[in-house]
């Protein structure tokens, strides 16, 4: 992992605010943005701030592409998703961002650009 990785990785768990070259991460009223060239490409939100009624969650995490794929936007979503089920990879030869996730033992790849989870 990269140092602004690092950083930004920290920033997100702590859901404080930092910006470093190209990345940011925005935090406020309990929602933290990453930002990547100005592009949202993560944001976490406390599950208390949705109208859902699982008490047994804390985030609602949201990924995106950037609407543009790269291996550095790959990266750093990578980075942010070591604790949710979801595997990021970079296709060089087709120029996006795969998102395969794991249900009930099971890979599949994902062709949502949004994808949700929540965890403990």
């Amino acid at each position: 992992m990269r140092k602004i990785e690092e950083k930004m990785l920290e920033a997100w768990n702590r859901r404080s605010s930092m910006g470093s070259g190209n990345t940011s991460v925005i935090s406020k009223n309990g929602v933290t943005n990453v930002y990547l060239h100005g592009n949202l490409i993560a944001s976490k939100q406390d599950v208390s701030m949705l109208e859902i009624s699982n008490n047994n969650y804390n985030y609602c995490i949201m990924l995106n592409d950037g609407t543009y794929p790269s291996r550095t936007t790959a990266s750093r979503l990578r980075a942010l998703t070591t604790d949710v089920p979801v595997k990021i990879s970079y296709s060089s030869n087709l120029d996006e961002i795969i998102f395969t996730e794991t249900k009930d033992g099971k890979t599949e790849k994902s062709q949502k650009r949004y994808l949700y989870y929540s965890y403990n």
